[in-house]
């Protein structure tokens, strides 16, 4: 058998806000892990920005994320060499903030795929040359509001600013007496009165007969039901874009035919009903695509939690690999309609708590930090920083054989200290014992499903896969 040629290496989000101290446990032994590797990759899930960058969106990816340029020398210092940046954090800062992210990207000599001007800059892949081969990265984000997508350049009109998006399609079917209520419903509540109009005057396309739209999704789209079929399944069914696909698909057959390695980052929150640990159909439908148009790896990441491994014809699929820096409780800013909207009730009073208006403010609010610490405290564990899930994480290493098939993976277990005091809280250590062995047995259920298995080490700090005959 031919001697693998390339290492790998991929985490999951990096999302971090503070600096990485002098001397953290665990820095040495993740770097060491990561330098194993020609080329190792992660995601950048924040808005880099100076003091007076950027323009705070009224959307945002679930909170405004943003940090100093200076955490960028953390993440070279880990030894990083390609950057995805399609996600749902990237424009929480507006265009400007897009503009502001790239520039100090390019100012720390940070290769990164997945943004842009327009859609041919969002959509092209970037790539790192080692002595073992070349490395390809190409980003694609399908958790994002229809708004942050970019768009084509036209010859008589710029194109937009954003990421390099994959939408999905839904299918949404329910009985014709379900049809008929929601259409009952419609009507009393006036849901549709403006869809119909704009129907009626030509801006929008009339819906096939059936079908019923009721409300918009999370990313801003049409929520159209229909009656289903006498074969068809009752419930949502979902599928990647045909035309987003078309593009990715070609991007990924071009970047195969500079580099040795072609490395999908999908960042992708959407779930199998309500279990974040099971991936959407489309998620699923989009991955093997990817890899069936010439991708060796699909590393997913975005839920925050650690999804099954799948070995596709014969390359690999992460579904999620979770977190690989996560700290959203020391945020120093937020804009003002999130101070408007949170608030904590009182356990003394029992009355609820505002959020002052500013910094400093003289109300009976209280401060961001103080604020964020009693929603944190009254979450608990479904707080994401205090979740066991967001707070371990998954670093796969796999060398590659000259074919493009995997020749072997090992999974390392990251603990980001969830136990840890809030100011040094979220950076990654390797994981052993009875810790890294529940996380790693639980990347074991979850990628049973697809034929995948793995022996733990017993340690607890690695698993290997085992490769069939």
């Amino acid at each position: 058998m031919t001697d693998p040629t390339l290492t790998l290496a991929a985490t999951g989000d990096y999302l971090a806000t503070l600096r990485l101290p002098a001397g953290h446990q665990g820095f040495e032994q993740v770097r060491a892990i990561l330098r194993e590797a020609d080329c190792a990759v992660t995601n950048l899930e924040m808005t880099i920005l100076d003091d007076g960058e950027g323009t705070a969106g009224a959307l945002s990816g679930g909170t405004h994320l943003r940090t100093a340029p200076d955490r960028l020398d953390d993440l070279k210092a880990y030894g990083f060499h390609l950057v995805g940046t399609a996600n749902n954090h990237v424009l929480d800062y507006g265009i400007d903030g897009l503009e502001a992210h790239h520039r100090h990207l390019r100012t720390a000599g940070i290769s990164a795929s997945g943004t842009g001007a327009q859609l041919a800059e969002a959509s092209r892949a970037v790539f790192h040359d080692s002595p073992n081969g070349r490395v390809a990265l190409v980003s694609v984000v399908s958790t994002a509001h229809r708004t942050w997508h970019a768009s084509r350049q036209r010859g008589d009109l710029a194109g937009r600013p954003g990421v390099n998006g994959l939408r999905h399609v839904k299918s949404l079917a329910v009985t014709a007496d379900q049809v008929r209520a929601l259409t009952e419903i419609a009507a009393l509540t006036e849901t549709n009165n403006m869809v119909d109009m704009q129907i009626r005057e030509g801006f929008v396309p009339p819906l096939p007969p059936g079908h019923i739209p009721f409300g918009n999704d999370l990313y801003g789209y049409p929520q159209i039901y229909h009656a289903a079929a006498a074969d068809e399944r009752l419930g949502l069914t979902t599928h990647p874009h045909p035309d987003d696909m078309a593009r990715l698909t070609r991007t990924i057959r071009d970047a195969a035919l500079q580099a040795d390695s072609v490395i999908v980052n999908f960042h992708a929150h959407e779930m199998k009903g309500d279990d974040k640990t099971a991936p959407a159909d489309f998620v699923h439908t989009a991955a093997r695509a990817f890899i069936d148009a010439g991708a060796h790896a699909v590393i997913g990441h975005g839920p925050h939690v650690v999804r099954g491994i799948e070995l596709y014809s014969g390359r690999l699929i992460c579904y999620s690999t979770g977190d690989f820096v996560f700290q959203d409780e020391t945020l120093q800013a937020l804009p003002q309609e999130w101070y408007d909207e949170h608030g904590y009730v009182d356990e003394e009073s029992g009355r609820r708590v505002r959020f002052s208006g500013a910094p400093g403010e003289e109300t009976d609010g209280v401060t961001l930090q103080e604020g964020m610490h009693k929603l944190a405290a009254a979450a608990g564990e479904h707080w994401l920083s205090n979740s066991w899930d967001a707070m371990h994480g998954i670093l796969p290493v796999w060398k590659q054989r000259p074919d493009g098939t995997l020749a072997e993976l090992t999974v390392h277990a990251l603990d980001l200290g969830r136990d840890l005091p809030v100011s040094r809280k979220g950076f990654p250590a390797p994981a052993g014992g009875a810790e890294g062995r529940r996380l790693l047995t639980e990347l074991a259920e979850r990628s049973a499903p697809y034929g995948t298995s793995f022996e733990i080490a017993a340690d607890g700090a690695s698993a290997r896969l085992v490769l069939s005959a």
